[in-house]
């Protein structure tokens, strides 16, 4: 009776061990993984709007142009 108990105890220790890292600094590294990601996500979609605008911009002054008439 007592080993059974004495062997789940020592089974949830060792769990408790292996598992120290994940439960002591996971929220703040998954906190800081999904900071980074949200950074990474507005860093493409500022370069993606750069990008369109500029295009846009060579897009309007092409009404623009002067087309010379042929002889």
């Amino acid at each position: 009776m007592f080993t059974h108990r004495q062997d789940e105890l020592q089974r949830f220790l060792s769990w408790r061990k292996k598992t120290r890292f994940i439960r002591r600094h996971g929220g703040p590294l998954l906190a800081l993984t999904l900071f980074i990601i949200c950074l990474q996500l507005i860093w493409l979609a500022y370069q993606q709007s750069r990008q369109k605008s500029a295009g846009d911009a060579n897009a309007s002054h092409v009404w623009k142009t002067e087309i010379r008439p042929r002889r």
